[in-house]
């Protein structure tokens, strides 16, 4: 399995790193859903099939952030890619819209907190 990280917190982003590096993931983190794509693309034309798993990780309050967009283009690359978001608990609005989008799992930002280590393995 390897895990992608779409986050610019980087105090979030070297404890999911930490998180995963504990756990033997492969991991890696990008500023932009658009490097996060081409990361993904890259892996997956290189993986077997035994090592195609990927879960990607995406902070919602990444500026310019287009969910259903993002949400497409993931599913343009592979349907076997699973997906957690995340936002902070007072962002209804981000959170709504990714439960309407149907994009993967919907946290809060607190709960992907707790869950890191969980989330990573």
């Amino acid at each position: 399995m390897n895990v992608y990280h779409l986050s610019r917190d980087l105090m979030l982003v070297a404890k999911v790193s930490s998180a995963a590096r504990s756990a033997g993931t492969k991991f890696q983190s990008a500023s932009s859903p658009a490097r996060l794509i081409k990361s993904i693309q890259q892996y997956l034309s290189n993986a077997t099939v035994d090592e195609a798993g990927v879960r990607v990780l995406v902070d919602l309050q990444i500026p310019g952030l287009e969910i259903v967009e993002f949400k497409k283009q993931l599913d343009e690359i592979s349907g076997s890619v699973e997906v957690i978001v995340y936002a902070q608990h007072v962002m209804t609005d981000l959170i709504d819209a990714a439960n309407a989008s149907k994009i993967g799992r919907v946290m809060t930002r607190g709960q992907f907190d707790r869950k890191v280590s969980e989330l990573v393995r």
